[in-house]
């Protein structure tokens, strides 16, 4: 988990952070899509962790489920 990864306590706390210090991207991001995911999706990437999930096909808009 991202918010773990920065050494932050949960995933409310990475939401504040990142509404402080990098407010336009945060304002873009929905609401239904964890931060990590957001930022790969930004960069045109696929998250390491979606390249071997188990739960594809209930994740967060992810277009490795089509």
């Amino acid at each position: 988990m991202l918010f773990s990864d920065l050494s932050l306590i949960s995933r409310k706390e990475m939401n504040r952070m990142m509404n402080a210090n990098f407010t336009s991207l945060a304002k873009t991001k929905p609401d239904d899509v964890r931060w990590k995911k957001y930022i790969y999706d930004c960069i045109g990437r696929t998250a390491p962790a979606c390249a071997t999930c188990k739960d594809i096909t209930n994740c967060f808009q992810c277009s490795l489920a089509s």
